[in-house]
């Protein structure tokens, strides 16, 4: 598409470009002219972008080479608590003996105590949510947060 180009149809008429008082030609004017000139030149010309290039086709110049040392990953089975109350045991990341901290989670046992409850009387199907003694526990370490056992209610 050239500059040169009438505009389309659905653009509005375009102002007539405002009045320049004849001015006399001195050498400075003539090098602003051309500066203008030049300037519109320039910025009429478009550069598009770069083209794409994925990163599997670039150089691996910035890519580190793979480390010869392993990470171990130990992992410990969480075993079924004897207890929903806190107990101490012995964590395997801290290697310290600890008081477990429990958290109250929705079980089996709490749904169908919501099931049973609705049957009978609705307006209080809500209650066994709000009670921790009808959740499952899970027990955690309290300084590391690993999870080292859990109590179901049920199933």
């Amino acid at each position: 598409m050239s500059s040169d180009s009438p505009p389309p149809s659905y653009s509005p008429p375009r102002p007539p470009p405002p009045y320049e008082s004849p001015e006399p030609k001195t050498e400075k004017s003539l090098e602003m002219a051309d500066n203008e000139k030049n300037e519109k030149r320039e910025s009429s010309i478009r550069i598009g972008p770069a083209p794409f290039v994925p990163l599997s086709a670039q150089p691996s110049a910035f890519m580190h080479p793979p480390s010869q040392s392993s990470t171990l990953v130990i992992v410990h089975p969480v075993k079924e608590a004897a207890t929903s109350a806190p107990y101490q045991t012995f964590c395997p990341k801290c290697q310290m003996p600890i008081t477990t901290r429990q958290h109250y989670v929705t079980g089996t046992f709490t749904w169908i105590l919501v099931v049973v409850i609705l049957i009978f009387f609705f307006p209080l199907a809500f209650v066994p949510f709000c009670l921790d003694s009808c959740k499952d526990v899970q027990h955690y370490c309290p300084k590391c947060s690993t999870p080292l056992s859990y109590r179901r209610k049920f199933f």
